[in-house]
């Protein structure tokens, strides 16, 4: 029994098969409906393969629907996610960096199941993917980490790591190729940066100056104080604000389709601000 109508919330921040997340495009949309969501965002990882089939099964269903990406970028040698939402997914550019990206995943994940092999370990693909959705090297390491209890597993994790740190573009690169793509940036899940609260402040504010439009306040790692200070510090820096359960769907996770209640007026200030940029 659904205890709170769902019918004025939103979850921006959502996960498909295109990238780490258990259920298609078209099985999300149906849950969301019956869920009671007014309106989702698909933000796959470094992808948006996703939404052609998203926008389509939307119309359907009658949900409004937000056209995302999750994308992969790096400060200081620290993996950031960026959010992008009312992106053109099929901004030239935009693809140009998903396709890097693609190949370089698919080379680490080749290397990873070499070295493992090598290391007298069999594992069979289908069975990372009956459990998580699809195949990639989070899910592989997740496979392993539940399976095996492996110490030189974390010699390949950080040699995977540090590949794919050194591929990345650099946050401001990203902000940009989202921001000339027409969408919106936001910094994805800031609690889980495990940074201290002087430095992350820094960092939105440093963030800000190169295009950064919002920061996602709700998030299932955020508690309420986070929540809080997150969205004090959205006002004072005039930032939008985002949020989203991070649904995956795979059996080992918490996280709930549209549990956060995002308030649709945040959808609402969101489609303002880009209806001003267009305007102006």
């Amino acid at each position: 029994m659904i205890d709170i109508e769902k019918d004025n919330y939103v979850d921006l921040h959502i996960h498909t098969t295109a990238s780490d997340g258990f259920f298609s495009s078209q099985d999300i949309i149906k849950k969301a409906k019956k869920t009671g969501l007014k309106a989702i965002a698909i933000t796959d990882h470094d992808s948006v393969s996703s939404l052609n089939s998203g926008m389509y099964e939307s119309q359907k269903y009658g949900l409004e629907f937000v056209p995302g990406i999750e994308l992969s970028v790096v400060e200081s040698f620290q993996i950031i996610h960026i959010i992008g939402l009312y992106i053109d997914k099929d901004n030239a550019k935009l693809l140009q960096e998903i396709n890097r990206i693609s190949r370089i995943k698919i080379k680490l994940l080749i290397d990873a199941f070499k070295y493992i092999n090598a290391r007298g370990i069999i594992i069979c693909p289908e069975n990372i993917s009956r459990l998580y959705g699809n195949v990639n090297i989070k899910n592989l390491f997740d496979y392993i980490d539940k399976n095996n209890n492996i110490e030189w597993l974390r010699d390949i994790k950080e040699h995977i790591q540090k590949k794919w740190i050194n591929a990345l573009l650099p946050v401001e690169n990203g902000i940009k190729l989202i921001n000339r793509a027409g969408g919106l940036s936001f910094l994805a899940h800031p609690k889980l940066l495990s940074l201290e609260e002087k430095s992350l402040y820094k960092m939105l504010i440093q963030f800000k100056t190169i295009g950064l439009n919002g920061i996602e306040c709700f998030h299932p790692a955020h508690s309420l104080n986070d929540e809080e200070k997150y969205l004090y510090w959205a006002k004072e820096l005039d930032l939008l604000v985002s949020g989203g359960s991070d649904y995956h769907g795979d059996k080992f996770s918490k996280n709930v389709l549209g549990d956060k209640m995002v308030s649709y007026r945040w959808l609402t200030k969101i489609k303002e601000y880009k209806k001003h940029l267009f305007v102006n």
